[in-house]
Parts: C-alpha cells; sequence; structure tokens
C-alpha cells in the first residue's frame, strides 16, 4: 500500500478539543479518565480551572509535576489532579488474550469484539417488559406542545425535550420532557435489576451500555421526532428576575417531538441576526434567566459546552431535577434517592486546618466558604507536595489531603435518602430523574407512586438499599467509561494492521523511539532496525499491533520522508 493511498489523516492535524489536547501532551503512560471544566463567578470576573482524573504509574510523578506546570502555562487556567487506578486489570486482561511475542494483532481483534459484547452480562430487551409498550390512555395529551431536543447527532437515545412559552406580565412557562419507563418496566423487574447493578449507563464511542437495554433506550424511551412517548412533564414558572416555582406537580403526558437539533445547528441559528420564533426566543430568555440566578450565588459551576444551545440543555435539566426533588421531598410516603453535594461542617474544615498546619499551609474556616480562596488553597496544597517530592519527604499525607478537598468542594456529588441539598450548584435540592441512571429510574417510580399510585411506591428502606449499592458504584463508572473506549479503540485499530502511516519522531531512545501518529492519542513505539533518528523527523512506518505489556501500540520504519530537524 502507498503511502499517498492511506485513508488515515496525514501529519497536519486538525485542532484539538481540550480533552484531546490534554490527553495527548501527558508524559507517556499517564492517561487521561477524564476532564472536568469548572467555573467560579467572582465580584470581579470569573475563576476557570480544571480536575483531571488521571492514571499515574508511580515512576511518572517526576514528569507529572513538570507537565502540570508547563500546561497551565500552555492552556491559561489552573490544574488540579486526582489519582486513580485502571490499569492492572485491563492490562492483565489483554496479557491473557495476546499470543507469546505479546503482540495483539488483527487476530485478537475477534476475541475484543466478544468482551465487548458481553462487557456487563446480558442486557435487557424488550421481552424483558414487563408490559406491552402501549401509551396508557391515563396520561394527560401534550401532542399541540411543540417540543424540541438538543443533542449531538452522534447521540443515540434521546431523553429529554424542552419548549417554552410567553406567558402574562413579562413571564415564561418552560415544559421540560423526560422519557417515561415506569409504564414499561415495574420494580424489581429484570430491566430494573440489570440498572441497579449497572448504575449508569456507559458511554464508548461507538457502543452504549445502557441502564435499560438499547432495544428500549432506542425504542419506547427514546424522544425521536414526530413519534408519539410518553414522557414526565416538569412546568417551571419563571419570572423576569430569574425566580421559579413549579407551577403544577410533574404529571405523564403523551407528547411528540416538532424538531431535532445539534448544538452547532442550533447556536449557528440563534446568532445568524434573522428573527427567531416566539417559542425559541421564550426558550432562550428563559434559560438566560435560570443561568443568571444561579450565578449569582457565586458557588461552583461545571462547564459541559460552549454556546446557547449547551445553556438551554443544562439549565433546564438543572430546573427539572431541582424541582423534581423540590416536590418529592415534600411527599414522605414516596421518598426519592437525592443527588447530593453537601457543604463540608465545621468539623471537617477544622481537620482540613490541622491537617494543613501540618505541612505548613495556613488555613481559615472562611477559606473554604470564598471560592478564590479555595483555589489559591488547593494551589498552595499541590505546590507544597512538589516540594515534599523534590525533598524525597513522604508525601503520601499531602496527595491524600488534595484529593480530599477536591472531593469535598467539587466531585463529591454522592446519593442520599436525606435531602442534604447541592452545595456546588447553590440548590436547596436536586435528584436525578432520567433513565440514563439507576437513581433516576427510582425516582421516576416514586413520581408515578405520589402523582397515581401511592401504594406502589418504594420503601424508605428500598430506597436505603439502592443509594448504598448506587455510592459503591460511583468511582467504578469511570473506570468502566475507560475500560469500554479503550477496547472500543483496540478493536477498531486492530484491523489496521499492516497499514501505512506518517509518524514524527518524539523522543530517541537506545533501542527505540517513541513517535507521534495521526489517529493515535498517544506517543507509538517504534523498533529501531539500526539507522540513525532524530527528533522532528518524519517517517512512514506501518503498524505492527498492540503490545499488552507497554500498553503502546508497535510500530516499524518503512522509509525516512524527510531529514530530523
Amino acid at each position: 500500500m502507498n503511502l499517498t493511498d492511506s485513508p488515515h489523516k496525514s501529519i497536519q492535524s486538525t485542532p484539538l478539543t481540550l480533552h484531546q489536547a490534554v490527553s495527548r501532551s501527558l508524559p507517556l503512560e499517564v492517561e487521561l479518565l477524564r476532564l472536568h471544566q469548572y467555573q467560579i463567578n467572582l465580584k470581579h470576573g470569573l475563576l476557570a480551572f480544571a480536575v483531571l482524573k488521571l492514571y499515574i504509574p508511580e515512576h511518572k510523578q517526576t514528569a507529572l509535576q513538570r507537565w502540570q506546570e508547563d500546561a497551565e502555562s500552555t492552556f491559561g487556567m489552573k490544574f488540579f489532579i486526582q489519582r486513580e487506578r485502571i490499569y492492572s486489570g485491563l492490562r492483565k486482561q489483554l496479557e491473557h488474550l495476546a499470543p507469546r511475542s505479546g503482540l495483539l494483532g488483527a487476530e485478537q481483534g475477534a476475541d475484543i469484539t466478544r468482551i465487548l459484547d458481553h462487557f456487563n452480562g446480558s442486557a435487557p430487551n424488550l421481552l424483558h417488559l414487563t408490559t406491552k409498550p402501549t401509551i396508557p390512555r391515563t396520561v394527560r395529551d401534550r401532542l399541540f406542545l411543540p417540543f424540541i431536543t438538543i443533542d449531538a447527532e452522534e447521540v443515540r437515545g434521546r431523553e429529554d425535550a424542552v419548549y417554552a412559552e410567553h406567558c402574562r406580565g413579562g413571564n415564561i412557562r418552560l415544559y421540560i420532557a423526560i422519557v417515561d419507563v415506569t409504564w414499561l418496566f415495574k420494580p424489581g423487574s429484570y430491566i430494573d435489576l440489570y440498572a441497579q447493578k449497572l448504575g449508569a449507563s456507559i458511554y464508548g464511542s461507538k457502543r452504549i451500555i445502557s441502564t435499560i437495554g438499547m432495544d428500549l433506550a432506542l425504542g419506547p424511551a427514546s424522544l425521536e421526532p414526530q413519534a408519539e412517548r410518553c414522557a414526565w412533564i416538569i412546568e417551571v414558572f419563571i419570572r423576569p428576575g430569574g425566580q421559579s416555582l413549579l407551577s403544577t406537580p410533574p404529571y405523564r403526558a403523551r407528547i411528540a417531538v416538532a424538531q431535532h437539533y445539534c448544538p452547532r445547528e442550533l447556536n449557528a441559528m440563534l446568532t445568524s441576526g434573522a428573527p427567531l420564533p416566539p417559542a425559541a426566543s421564550a426558550l432562550i430568555e428563559a434559560c438566560r434567566r435560570l443561568h443568571a440566578a444561579r450565578m449569582q450565588t457565586q458557588k461552583i459551576v461545571r462547564l459541559k459546552g460552549d454556546g446557547s444551545a449547551e445553556t438551554i440543555v443544562a439549565e433546564s435539566m438543572i430546573a427539572a431535577k431541582h424541582w423534581s426533588a423540590h416536590y418529592l421531598s415534600g411527599r414522605a410516603f414516596a421518598p426519592p434517592i437525592y443527588k447530593v453535594h453537601a457543604a463540608p461542617q465545621t468539623e471537617e474544615k477544622m481537620q482540613m486546618i490541622n491537617e494543613l498546619a501540618s505541612l505548613g499551609i495556613s488555613a481559615k474556616p472562611a477559606d473554604f466558604d470564598n471560592p478564590l480562596k479555595f483555589a489559591r488553597l488547593l494551589g498552595d496544597l499541590q505546590r507544597q507536595t512538589l516540594q515534599l517530592r523534590d525533598n524525597h519527604s513522604a508525601d503520601g499525607k499531602a496527595l491524600m489531603l488534595a484529593d480530599q478537598i477536591i472531593e469535598h468542594f467539587l466531585m463529591r456529588s454522592r446519593y442520599d435518602s436525606r435531602n442534604l441539598g447541592h452545595h456546588a450548584l447553590g440548590l436547596s435540592a436536586y435528584l436525578d430523574i432520567k433513565p440514563r441512571d439507576a437513581s433516576g429510574i427510582a425516582n421516576q417510580f416514586q413520581l408515578y407512586a405520589a402523582s397515581e399510585e401511592p401504594q406502589r411506591a418504594l420503601t424508605q428502606e428500598e430506597i436505603a438499599i439502592r443509594v448504598r449499592a448506587r455510592n459503591r458504584k460511583l468511582s467504578r463508572h469511570d473506570r468502566m467509561t475507560f475500560r469500554l473506549r479503550f477496547l472500543e479503540m483496540l478493536e477498531r485499530k486492530l484491523t489496521w494492521v499492516g497499514t501505512l502511516h506518517q509518524a514524527r519522531v518524539v523522543e530517541v531512545k537506545a533501542d527505540h523511539a517513541l513517535i507521534e501518529v495521526p489517529d493515535f492519542s498517544k506517543w507509538g513505539v517504534l523498533t529501531k532496525n539500526g539507522t540513525p533518528l532524530a527528533p522532528g523527523q518524519i517517517l512512514s512506518v506501518q503498524l505492527n499491533g498492540f503490545c499488552s505489556k507497554s500498553m503502546r501500540f508497535s510500530f516499524s520504519e518503512t522509509q525516512a520522508l524527510t531529514p530530523g530537524s
């Protein structure tokens, strides 16, 4: 195969997202599991930063320190790091599949496909439904409301839709529709038990391990355009100043989505300057008011995207989850599963202050309530950690304390049968309601009981059992997502074995070189054949396979295209 005939990208790469740029720039063997972007609204501007969940081999700590210093300068933002352990089980699994050479090739691709096909056991299908997929006649009719869905084109299965309308006095009524699954299966059914086992849907690059199975997630539990579906409707009344309230208790209704938009398409329409339909202008204004009201709280806000389309989705879902939680909090006979982010209590703050003092870092209780001081405090702690490492001192305590503070203030969302509020969002109550999460399914059961059949409510004891199960799976979810996407990537790229690629030499070792290859997110390993190599040199290389020991793709040189720089 001639290099010019290769279907793969040339060495000139397209602009990268922050996630891609960080992943590519990390030291060899350091893996990015997840990147969370945040901003804190301050009186004099916004403080932006990111939390990286990383797998970090012990011998890469010094390299990561240098990377962090360079990356914060390059990207113009602060990075806080959490450590995860992900590779040991995955490496063993791949070593078991690999032949004696340790190199996975096209022959092992079928084995990886079999693993992926049974990633979380036997998934539910339409045969597991406890009722026929016919919308109940007792639900209300909202087919006259032109709901829209907003999702990327590659998203499979749409669980939410929105619509808004102007009312008297400058007020706006926002309708949020969440696909209903209570009419498809009941508590204790196979689908419900499978969802509890999984915890939350896992999204790969082309596969979805759905809590309810893909037959349902792409069928009666997906809000497709012009298809009649059953959905929970949460009506939120929004005043000009941003104050909101629940117009009516959540109810089930028959709806049909009128239009689907991908975020890029909707953003282009919103910024074109052309007159907008009344429903579109009402929707934008409703979510602008909600966003502005939340930002006044000076709480931590996690960023999921840029542009009006992402704001509409985020603020609508936050409103739906908040007001559903508020409604169920007043129904003691149908206790929900809350998603909570509790503010650290005084005792916890004092414990942290004492531990910080032992590391030479001064702090006061009020520092934990001021976002800017909190960010500086965490930065001082991470710098202290690096100094301890440079001095070859025991730094385990500093690392644990840094992780503990990040968990308390940023990543500490967990599930509880008690309503402890959501500190980071500045909300008095919050819960999941989408069926992509096992707690969302349980909360739909409770909404159904509260609004239609009280005798079908899950008991407080059953809710407590589900809370414990869901919390046990919180840290597991990131590892499962990484494993799924990694195996999907291997499945696809092992079919490329034997193909030619352009590569740039990055670093030359004694018996191999590290190379940058388009379409491969991390450095590849090039086996040296005796030809002198230099950083910056462009080569034609052949993919030989994936090395289960180094967890890197292996290449061999076929031709030097340019001299080293």
